[in-house]
């Protein structure tokens, strides 16, 4: 992360979202690959690390395939990584929506 010089989020970063369709299963404020994590009905994941690359990654997952995401979303800096979060988000409840019809 070139010019960053953070280690970790605010603590109260991921607080700005509203996951209240989903079920919080892992959660962090170190960055990594690993920082977040949301159960959702029908099977799907959202999925929120830091890949390298100087990328933040969030991954819709469906069905556990991990080989073929239904959405991936990218950007290089935590301020972005806001307005990503909140397009995989639409995206979820875009696709929950369509499974109830």
């Amino acid at each position: 992360m070139r010019g960053e010089k953070f280690k970790e989020l605010n603590a109260d970063f991921w607080e700005k979202f509203d996951f209240s369709d989903g079920k919080v299963i892992y959660s962090e404020i170190i960055i990594g690959e690993d920082m977040l994590q949301i159960e959702y009905p029908q099977n799907f994941l959202l999925d929120i690390g830091y890949y390298g690359d100087n990328k933040f990654r969030a991954m819709i997952i469906h069905d556990n395939n991990w080989q073929s995401p239904v959405s991936v979303y990218s950007c290089k800096n935590i301020d972005n990584l806001h307005k990503v979060t909140a397009v995989a988000l639409q995206k979820i409840r875009n696709c929950l929506c369509m499974g109830e019809n």
